[in-house]
C-alpha cells in the first residue's frame, strides 16, 4: 500500500506540473498505461512467463477486464480533481 501511495503522489504531482503546460488528461492517462505495458513486456520476457497463458487459466476474465476500466477512471478522474484542488486536499481525500 505505501508503494502504491507513493507512486499515486509522484504521478500526480507530475500531472500537476505538466498539466499547466496544456497536456490534457487523457493524454497522460494514455502514456501511463503504455509505459506501464512497455514495463510489464520487458519483465515478462525478462522472467520467460506468457500471461496469455495465464490469463486462459483464469476463470474471472469479465472481473479483471471491469477491473481495468474502473481503475483507469479512477487513475484519470483523480488526476482530473489534482488539477481542480489543491494537492494536499486531493491526497486527504484518497
Amino acid at each position: 500500500m505505501c508503494l502504491s501511495a507513493f507512486m499515486m503522489v509522484a504521478m500526480g504531482s507530475t500531472y500537476k506540473v505538466v498539466a499547466q503546460e496544456g497536456f490534457h488528461i487523457v493524454d497522460f492517462a494514455f502514456m501511463r498505461c503504455l509505459s506501464s505495458l512497455t514495463i510489464a513486456t520487458f519483465l515478462c520476457l525478462c522472467f520467460g512467463t506468457n500471461p496469455f497463458a495465464e490469463l486462459k487459466q483464469s476463470e474471472n476474465k469479465k472481473f479483471l477486464l471491469l477491473r481495468c476500466f474502473t481503475g483507469h477512471a479512477y487513475y484519470t478522474l483523480a488526476n482530473l480533481a489534482m488539477t481542480m484542488a489543491p494537492l494536499s486536499m486531493v491526497f486527504i481525500f484518497l
